[in-house]
């Protein structure tokens, strides 16, 4: 059976290094010259994050028993549409698997991966359910029609987020607790891809780890 490569991807190296990739930016107080740009970075981190829900998947079928993919196990697992569930179906299925194959090294990087998730979530549901709005901290300007040149766009909470906007500061009507560029929103989806890489090394090892310990054993 080939070897696998021992160094996991880029998420795992900054969380070595005890970075935070899901920290919200500060607000900057500018944005992007066209929207279109943010629109493409939302797409592309929403797409991104699916593709680590598909590799969670994935980690289940191992973590109960399933040498493959499974189409049952998946559509199963994707009855669960609540993402903070499903992590906890991991966490279950994690305790479960370790404690019949021990190996605690795995078991912590399998734990971390699941933490890691927890921790980007709530970006990517801040991406989820933003709205592209222009010059989001000069009020005034949000009910102008056409465009001026020194217009910007960010990505915001609406309205209607009420957590994620506070009334009557920074000497507008409202300030956003964020107002993501283009740039941070695909910041944010390199960390969902990197992530997604890293639990695709993991079902890989899981299943040889597993495939040496029966071995040894029988």
């Amino acid at each position: 059976m080939p070897k696998l490569p021992k160094q996991l991807g880029a998420t795992s190296k900054r969380l070595a290094q005890n970075t935070k990739p899901w920290d919200r930016p500060p607000l900057s107080g500018g944005g992007d010259k066209d929207s279109t740009t943010i629109y493409t970075a939302v797409g592309k981190a929403l797409s991104a994050w699916e593709k680590l829900e598909l590799e969670f998947a994935g980690l289940f079928d191992c973590l109960v028993g399933i040498n493959l993919d499974s189409h049952a196990s998946h559509r199963a697992y994707g009855v669960v549409t609540t993402s903070q569930i499903r992590r906890d179906m991991l966490k279950a299925a994690s305790e479960a698997y370790f404690s019949e194959f021990p190996f605690s090294s795995l078991q912590k990087r399998v734990n971390q991966a699941i933490k890691a998730s927890e921790q980007f979530s709530t970006r990517r549901n801040e991406i989820a359910h933003g709205i592209v709005a222009k010059n989001y901290n000069k009020p005034n300007d949000l009910a102008v029609e056409g465009e001026k040149s020194d217009d910007y766009w960010n990505l915001v909470p609406a309205m209607t987020s009420t957590k994620k906007v506070k009334l009557n500061s920074w000497g507008g009507d409202f300030t956003p607790e964020y107002a993501f560029t283009a740039k941070e929103i695909n910041d944010f989806a390199s960390g969902f891809w990197s992530l997604a890489n890293d639990v695709a090394l993991l079902i890989q090892e899981v299943r040889q780890r597993r495939c040496e310990y029966e071995e040894l054993s029988g």
